[in-house]
């Protein structure tokens, strides 16, 4: 019986802890995480990240003068002249070609320096005075120092442009005449004189660097030779090929 209440009493602090409150502090460090907030149904916003790029972009129009826009240029023309004057009556369709370099000051407006050689001939026969046969034949060349203003207007690779300009024409005019009766003979003589053209004409871009076009001008000049002053009109139709750089 003594051993029996020994025992009991041996119990008692052990019961008595069991029932005391825990630590706080223990009890804080021991608290369980809360769990995680499950997501609402329905859609959720979505984070957008800036795209990655330059910290200052550099401006469209910019970047496309950069990309290219080659200001100057070099051509050659090749085609016919076709004389339209009362004075060059009797000289048929002829030669033209030019060549040169141009610059543009504006996407819209350019100069051109160029020269070139322009031939035309003509021939006539008919009977003379003593019964024979008369023969001339007539060619009539220059070579121009010329300056061209150009205005253009660009579109889908395109270019329409009219043209205005003036320069130095040498003029020659040489030629042989024969008789039935007579040896033949030859003359030649030469004029320099100031002449204009207008115009107009099409090119199309066949790469960054490559042109082709046709144009189409209309030459106003005047040459003193042999002592009598012509009018020289003549229309000057030509292909055109050019490269930029």
């Amino acid at each position: 019986m003594r051993r029996l209440v020994l025992a009991a009493l041996t119990l008692v602090p052990l019961w008595a802890a069991a029932q005391a409150p825990a630590d706080p502090a223990a009890a804080g460090a021991a608290a369980p995480a809360p769990a995680p907030v499950q997501p609402t149904s329905g859609p959720q916003p979505i984070a957008i990240e800036p795209a990655a790029g330059p910290t200052s972009p550099q401006p469209v129009a910019a970047a496309a003068a950069s990309a290219g826009g080659e200001r100057s240029y070099l051509f050659a023309r090749f085609g016919t002249i076709v004389p339209r004057s009362s004075d060059l009556r009797g000289f048929g369709n002829g030669v033209a070609v030019d060549a040169g370099a141009g610059t543009r000051l504006t996407p819209y407006l350019a100069v051109e320096l160029g020269t070139g050689y322009l031939r035309t001939t003509a021939s006539v026969t008919s009977p003379d005075a003593n019964g024979g046969t008369y023969h001339l034949t007539e060619e009539l060349s220059a070579v121009p120092l010329i300056a061209t203003l150009r205005l253009s207007a660009h579109a889908r690779g395109f270019e329409a442009y009219a043209l205005a300009g003036g320069g130095v024409y040498l003029w020659t005019q040489e030629g042989n005449e024969s008789w039935t009766a007579s040896p033949p003979s030859s003359f030649s003589g030469t004029d320099t004189a100031f002449g204009a053209h207008v115009g107009a004409g099409l090119s199309a871009m066949v790469s960054r660097r490559f042109t082709l076009g046709l144009e189409a001008r209309y030459l106003l000049a005047k040459a003193a030779v042999f002592g009598r002053t012509r009018e020289l009109g003549s229309a000057i139709v030509t292909a055109s090929f050019g490269y930029a750089f």
